[in-house]
């Protein structure tokens, strides 16, 4: 009996398991998503499948690896046919998009990117693979639009920019929270449960946006706007006192959530008119993921000069101390106090 081929025995003997769950993760995760996505009416419908999935699709490269592309691609194809596209089309589109993502976690693996984002200049890779990807994206999927011969009421220009932005949000939005998410080190000491003030705060900005986001046109349009925009500031506290992982979380929900509201005609942008709610739903969203995303890069920027300020007098074997004549208060560093014989600072 003639034996297997090497590769068959190897297959049969031990398979990769975890290879295959990872694979089948991210094409159950982006078709989920994209499959549960909320259309976007002022989008193309063709784009409103993807927005969403392409942040998934993108957090898979850049976490797993560029071996995951052609699970990232079957999710986008098997999500598009769902959605009753033609298999031509949706090979085309699901084609483009995984190319953009590709080439986003490609630039981003070169260019020494940080998940954890916590320098700016790590932030400005995030961004410009974002707005690389979606562009890729945005013209490949218009080009297969018109070489198939799909019908589009909308001017190619206006219907590129809207598919481009829209990819870009949701790359942004949802790959975000993805990147920054870790599971605890069992070897570690378990994290601290976040205090109330954090709890505050985030249920707080919930419900602001919340009130703003479920009231229909009512004439008090500028009330509800404002009230929009006081989970920004509540987003900075949060940021600042447990970090980018909650934080963008509660970012994500609410850009959904003004997203969904806004295409149910709720909110202080569905009283407007398309070409203006789009722009304005647009900026809300970019502006709640750059106060997020700001806030904690330049918090950690300043941890990290801290830690190496301490590094270096621990290395001289140098303390600081600082005197507050006006309130008869002083601190001091234990190297301080171990200089002195005292303990200035208790």
């Amino acid at each position: 009996m003639p034996k297997p081929p090497p590769f068959l025995s190897s297959l049969r003997s031990s398979p990769d398991w975890r290879w295959l769950g990872m694979n089948a993760g991210v094409v159950f995760a982006v078709f989920a998503v994209a499959v549960a996505s909320p259309h976007w009416p002022v989008f193309h419908p063709q784009t409103a499948p993807l927005w969403a999935a392409m942040g998934v699709g993108l957090a898979a490269l850049v976490r797993g690896g560029l071996g995951l592309v052609p699970a990232v691609f079957l999710g986008l194809v098997l999500a598009l046919w769902h959605g009753a596209m033609t298999l031509n089309l949706g090979l085309a589109l699901a084609g483009g998009a995984t190319a953009g993502l590709a080439l986003a976690a490609r630039s981003l693996q070169l260019t020494g990117f940080d998940p954890a984002l916590l320098r700016r200049r790590d932030m400005r890779r995030l961004l410009a693979a974002a707005m690389g990807g979606a562009f890729v994206a945005a013209v490949s999927g218009e080009a297969g639009l018109w070489l198939l011969g799909s019908q589009v009421r909308q001017a190619p220009l206006a219907m590129f920019l809207q598919w481009w932005a829209a990819d870009a949000v949701g790359l942004l939005l949802v790959a975000v929270p993805l990147l920054t998410f870790h599971l605890p080190d069992p070897r570690r000491a378990r994290p601290a449960w976040p205090g109330r003030d954090a709890a505050a705060l985030a249920l707080t900005a919930l419900a602001c946006a919340g009130l703003a986001f479920a009231a229909r046109r009512s004439g008090h349009e500028t009330l509800w706007l404002a009230l929009a925009y006081v989970p920004h500031v509540l987003l900075a506290g949060l940021v600042r006192r447990v970090g980018i992982g909650i934080a963008s979380w509660a970012t994500c929900a609410l850009g959904l959530a003004a997203i969904v509201a806004t295409g149910y005609s709720f909110g202080p942008f569905a009283a407007l008119a398309p070409e203006s709610a789009f722009p304005l739903l647009w900026g809300y969203v970019v502006t709640l993921l750059a106060i997020t995303l700001l806030v904690h890069a330049l918090a950690s920027e300043l941890r990290l000069l801290e830690a190496r300020w301490r590094l270096a007098l621990d290395g001289t074997g140098m303390g600081v101390a600082e005197w507050r004549l006006d309130r008869h208060d002083n601190e001091s560093t234990p190297q301080w106090q171990a200089l002195l014989g005292s303990e200035l600072g208790s």
